[in-house]
């Protein structure tokens, strides 16, 4: 505590913003307490919101809830949704169901449901956010910059919100980083490795099984790690690439079927198919690339500006737009400081895209024009941009998702929570303005440590206006 005390004394002691940014930077490489503190006030926010947030009313809470309902009386409901996510849900909460009365499910399972979210989404914020760690070491970022990276992410307003809810999502984003370790390092050897082969199966199964969006991911990053790695597939002969090739669409296959059996219905179907109000109209232009920045600044709530999907997911992406989390109509929270919190959204988002840009047109530069030209190094580098991208391609998917299923009267399915995976590598970019260009270091660490700030306070607000 002395140490950690004389260290925050000397950042304010010094007299120029250099002076500053230097010793965050400083503080930065002693990683080991700050990655504890940082992981355990992270956990806290997530427990402490899976409790506050109205359970009833989020995200088709129905749906979940019968679910796990079902579950937990070992029977499986006929849903759209695969189970896979409920049955890992079911199988860490459960053990805590003697802790709650007999009757729990029938009579108070919105109290149980809160420990479930509680449990489970601690547990797999914590696997999410070491396997984001684990990828910057894999794509050459120092240690340092993979935390700052990986934390930045991990408290981002949507994820914390998504691990504080039931949400299909969870798994997949869970396992996103995963799907790239295990498949780089499958395709990097100049032999088959077994171990790392089902590994890479299981996790291409579970997420390609829980949703449409997930079989998207998987091909991606799939189809970006095979055209990087050719050299070392064509290295290992036809015989263990088909090998390959048939342990993963077999692992596919068999989750798909395994959960028509359990669930009599394909991921493929959904309940919106037999909505009117979902299936009767497409959105415009406008609603696809209308961004009104002085309409939404000047009442950035819900249903007060014009649907657009660039004007909701800016305020949505580092506030709540939807209202599921903190921003939601039951909590004691005067509208002005709702209004206050979507304005501060917009101008994180902002500055977000701003540092995105740079460190993505930096990177792109960086692989295309450095004078070292081995497969090797061009490698390492054209991953970054290419990662950084995968928040385009979801975008994209949702776009062309809302010609089919799109609600014009709320602007449904324009969510960071249908998507949220294809946020994974969304702070690629700022690693490399940390360490791509030795000007823009210092500055990149201090916006490293101001978006984890953020992300905490714009996450964590409910905590101080209950």
């Amino acid at each position: 505590i002395q140490n950690s005390f004389r260290k925050m004394t000397a950042i304010f002691s010094g007299r120029s913003i250099k002076q500053i940014q230097q010793k965050l930077f400083e503080i930065t490489t002693s990683l080991s307490k700050g990655a504890a503190a940082f992981i355990c006030l992270s956990i806290m926010l997530i427990c402490t919101n899976a409790i506050v947030y109205p359970r009833a009313s989020q995200h088709d809470a129905w749906l979940h809830l019968s679910i796990l309902k079902g579950l937990y009386s070992l029977t499986v409901e006929p849903t759209y949704n695969a189970v896979y996510y409920y049955l890992f849900v079911a199988l860490i909460s459960s053990p805590l169901l003697p802790l709650t009365s007999l009757d729990v499910i029938e009579n108070d399972f919105n109290r149980f449901h809160s420990i479930s979210v509680l449990v489970s989404g601690s547990m797999l914020w914590f696997v999410f956010f070491l396997g984001l760690y684990k990828t910057y070491l894999n794509l050459g970022f120092e240690r340092q910059t993979a935390f700052l990276c990986a934390a930045a992410t991990a408290v981002l307003p949507p994820i914390m919100r998504t691990y504080a809810m039931i949400r299909l999502e969870n798994l997949i984003l869970t396992l996103s980083p995963y799907l790239y370790l295990y498949a780089s390092r499958l395709l990097s050897q100049k032999h088959l490795d077994t171990r790392t082969l089902a590994k890479l199966s299981i996790v291409v199964g579970l997420c390609a099984s829980q949703k449409v969006t997930g079989i998207v991911l998987v091909l991606w990053l799939l189809a970006a790690v095979t055209l990087l790695h050719n050299t070392e597939l064509q290295s290992i002969g036809m015989k263990f690439r088909l090998r390959i090739l048939f342990s993963l669409l077999f692992s596919v296959v068999l989750l798909l079927f395994l959960n028509y059996l359990a669930t009599e219905t394909w991921i493929f179907e959904h309940h919106a198919e037999s909505r009117a109000d979902y299936t009767t109209k497409i959105p415009s232009l406008a609603n696809l690339t209308a961004l009104n920045i002085p309409t939404v600044w000047a009442n950035p709530l819900r249903f007060q500006f014009p649907i657009s999907l660039p004007n909701i997911l800016a305020v949505d992406f580092f506030g709540d737009y939807w209202g599921y989390g903190i921003n939601h109509l039951k909590l004691p929270i005067s509208p002005d400081f709702r209004v206050i919190r979507a304005r501060a959204s917009l101008i994180l988002t902002g500055l977000y895209c701003v540092i995105f840009v740079l460190g993505f047109f930096l990177a792109m530069r960086h692989a295309l024009h450095r004078p070292e030209r081995s497969i090797g190094n061009l490698r390492t580098t054209i991953i970054i941009p290419i990662l950084s991208a995968t928040i385009f391609v979801g975008l994209a998917l949702i776009s062309l998702v809302s010609f089919k299923f799109w609600h014009a009267g709320k602007g449904d399915t324009f969510k960071w929570e249908y998507i949220i995976m294809f946020t994974t590598f969304a702070y690629l970019p700022l690693g490399v303005l940390i360490e791509k260009h030795p000007k823009t270091r210092m500055a990149a660490v201090s916006f490293a440590y101001f978006f984890i700030i953020a992300g905490f306070i714009q996450s964590a607000i409910i905590v101080v206006t209950r």
